[in-house]
């Protein structure tokens, strides 16, 4: 059975995030580390993100906007905002952003889209696998893996 920690704070994105029940894997050289897909947690946070009451600050903006994939100008030209404030507000780390509620609520349907459309890929992976189509298993549903990470 795999080692597994109760709660952990991951904090490698610039803020603090709340992990349980996190699986521990060990290297040849019998050395821990979080065996965490990486994408499936950007994920999980960014959502968290635009679905909580939590203020953006800096570093959560600066989070939201990589994972968007975008640059400072291009995520300004989308949200309205100059970049250069984009700048100030990333730069400001812990700092309440400036974005007025339209200009938060864009960000947040930004991420919203990226999201869905994450999801439909994986989706349309799973339905047109050939190997998983030709599968025939009896008994019950097998869940593969499962993501329980919680804020």
């Amino acid at each position: 059975m795999k080692k597994r920690i109760n709660e952990f704070i991951f904090e490698a994105f610039g803020f603090p995030v709340l992990l349980r029940d996190v699986p521990v894997g060990e290297a040849d050289s019998g050395e821990e580390f979080l065996d965490i897909n990486m994408k499936v947690l950007e994920e999980v946070v960014a959502k968290s993100l635009i679905t909580s009451s939590i203020t953006l600050t800096g570093v959560t903006l600066k989070f939201l906007r990589g994972f968007l994939g975008l640059s400072l100008r291009d995520l300004g030209s989308e949200i309205e905002v100059p970049h250069t404030s984009l700048k100030l507000w990333e730069d400001n780390q812990d700092k309440k952003t400036g974005l007025d509620e339209n200009q938060e609520k864009r960000l947040k349907y930004l991420v919203l889209l990226k999201v869905h459309t994450n999801e439909q890929k994986e989706f349309s992976k799973c339905l047109f696998d050939s190997k998983a189509s030709r599968q025939n298993q009896e008994g019950p549903l097998q869940i593969l893996s499962v993501y329980k990470y919680g804020a």
